[in-house]
Order: C-alpha cells, then sequence, then structure tokens
C-alpha cells in the first residue's frame, strides 16, 4: 500500500480554506481571529450536522453526531447508510495540523454504523501531494455546505474510486443528493456573411457521392467516384482547385476504364451578388484514361462559366454549371 504525504498550508479563514489544504497550495498564516470565526462558525447552534457521498457509483447519507474544530484538530463523524441498500455505513473526516502541515482525511466504512478502524471495504481518501489520488477540489457555498472531489482508495488500497462528499455542521444543511445533470452545451450560432463572396472564401470538400449521381443521370456507366478534391477561394479572387489520387470508374460498352485525376488547377473568380464567373488560369492537374487494353494521357480543358448560380451557407455550398453542380461542404 502507498505512503500518504502531507501538505503544508496556512491559517484558515472559513471552513472550506481548512479544507482547501488538498489544494497543495500554501498560504499565509491566517489571524488568529479568523481562526476563531472558523471555530465559532463549524459549531454554530449545536456539534451535530450532516453528510452525503457518492462513492464508487454508491450514494451514502450520514448523521453527523460530531463537529468539532479546536485551531489544531478537526474531527467530523457519524453513522448513516448506503441508499440503495440501505446498508449501514460509518463517516469519519479527522484532519489535524502539526508544524503548519496538516494530514488526515475521510474515511466511508461500508457495513457498520460504529466508530472503528478502517478496513479494507472502506474509502479512504486523504490530503497528499500524490497527484492521481486524494482531494482534487473543495468548494464551499454562501449556505456553508463544504463539497470536494477526488479519488479515494480501497480494496486495501489497490482500487482507486471517483468520490465525492458534502457536509456542513450546525445550523448549516447539505441537499438529499448531488446534482449530476450535465449541463446541454450549447450550439454555436451559425455563421453569418454579409455576401456570397465572403461565404465562399475559405476550403471546402467536394462531395463524391453527389458528383457520382449527376453523371449516372446521363447514363449508368459510372460506377464509383473516389479520392479527394479541395476547392479554396482566396480572399484576392484565386480558386485552386487539388485532386489527390482522384478516380472515376466505369464500364463503357462491357470495357471497364478508369480516369485518375491529381495536381492543382487555378483559376480566377468574381462574384456579382448570388453569380460566380470563373476562368482557368493554369491547369497543373493531370488526367490518365486506363483500360485493360491501353493507359492514354488525357488533357484537361480550361474551362470558362460566366455567371453560374451559387448558393453558400456556413458548412455547404453549390455552384450550378452547365455541366452539373458542385456540392462543396466544410
Amino acid at each position: 500500500m502507498r505512503r500518504f504525504g502531507k501538505l503544508a498550508v496556512g491559517g484558515l479563514a472559513s471552513l472550506a480554506l481548512l479544507l482547501s489544504a488538498c489544494e497543495k497550495v500554501a498560504d499565509e498564516p491566517a489571524p488568529e481571529a479568523e481562526v476563531a470565526e472558523v471555530v465559532e462558525t463549524a459549531q454554530e447552534a449545536s456539534p451535530n450536522g450532516s453528510a452525503i457521498a457518492k462513492v464508487d457509483g454508491q450514494d451514502f447519507e450520514f448523521t453527523l453526531t460530531t463537529c468539532t474544530f479546536d485551531g489544531d484538530d478537526l474531527t467530523m463523524s457519524g453513522p448513516g447508510h448506503v441508499r440503495a441498500a440501505d446498508e449501514p455505513a460509518w463517516f469519519s473526516l479527522e484532519m489535524s495540523q502539526s508544524d503548519s502541515e496538516w494530514s488526515g482525511g475521510v474515511t466511508i466504512t461500508p457495513g457498520t454504523e460504529k466508530s472503528g478502524s478502517a478496513t479494507d471495504t472502506s474509502y479512504v481518501m486523504l490530503m497528499t501531494d500524490q497527484d492521481d489520488y486524494g482531494f482534487s477540489s473543495v468548494h464551499m457555498d454562501d449556505g456553508g455546505q463544504v463539497t470536494f472531489e477526488g479519488t479515494a482508495l480501497t480494496d486495501g488500497g489497490s482500487k482507486e474510486v471517483k468520490s465525492q462528499v458534502a457536509l456542513a455542521c450546525g445550523s448549516f444543511t447539505v441537499p438529499d443528493q448531488f446534482d449530476d445533470s450535465e449541463e446541454e452545451p450549447e450550439e454555436a450560432a451559425p455563421a453569418t456573411f454579409s455576401d456570397v463572396e465572403q461565404c465562399l472564401q475559405g476550403v471546402w470538400n467536394a462531395d463524391n457521392n453527389y458528383f457520382l449521381e449527376q453523371i449516372q443521370e446521363l447514363g449508368d456507366e459510372a460506377k464509383s467516384v473516389s479520392g479527394d478534391v479541395t476547392v479554396l477561394f482566396d480572399d484576392d479572387a484565386t480558386m485552386l482547385t487539388v485532386y489527390d489520387d482522384w478516380l472515376i470508374e466505369a464500364t463503357v460498352d462491357g470495357m471497364d476504364m478508369e480516369i485518375h485525376r491529381s495536381g492543382t488547377d487555378q483559376a480566377e473568380y468574381f462574384v456579382t451578388g448570388d453569380k460566380i464567373d470563373i476562368r482557368d488560369v493554369n491547369i497543373g492537374s493531370a488526367m490518365k484514361l486506363v483500360t485493360p487494353a491501353f493507359t492514354t494521357v488525357v488533357e484537361a480543358v480550361p474551362f470558362e462559366h460566366t455567371q453560374v448560380q451559387v448558393v453558400c451557407s456556413a458548412n455547404s455550398a453549390t455552384i450550378t454549371m452547365n455541366e452539373g453542380t458542385m456540392q462543396l461542404s466544410r
């Protein structure tokens, strides 16, 4: 079993600061008056209190019959039970200070409602300088409830389990259970653009499936389209189309054939309203036709498209030309 370390902490301004020794920071010693205020707060109204815990998926609740703090020692303990099984359990928080070092922690022992030493089935969460177990965070709300989370050890120190504990003394109270609800992340608002040109600027991916559907409307020769086509609309009116192992597979008159294309084409574009002009200025891609009988290079023909329809939103765009529609996404 691992040896538990100790942490050096300063004086206390509230019960939360007392427990925040687990946060592994060193503070300036608090004035004696502030320590006295902590004592008074912890023992307000009565020495009793309450606690709840969620450890290794089990929910516990306890009645604290002891809540004492004399400046160097803090003790909170009492009987309780495991809610689901109504099994008895014992809660103990013991911390002590020596030479400005605080040590101790929390022990939860299922199966008994009596004080005693920890067993192999106990859950033990200690103040420690180890990063992988012990207290990890502490919070004290305006109502005097202290909540802390961390990793407890059980099975004789061989198993680490996630733990939460909330406790309060005197007139302060704890809730019936932890709020485990997770806030739904807010969906990012869709990007808005002042015009189509601004919307188009950026990097897009061409939709191969949509392209295949387009050419299959002209006949059933085309069988598949694979590879990547990336389109960049720059803010200087430059359009780049990058073909990366782009492949069209087809069967024509019973003969299988493949059209391969790789490389980068450069064009210039101009947007007017919802219309776009595109004119190829440099064909840098190479095409070849491969059949069982021969392989040949195919010369790519420069295109010029004038006043073709463009529709653009934050994540998709379509450009409709005489030869078909290009579907883009990002």
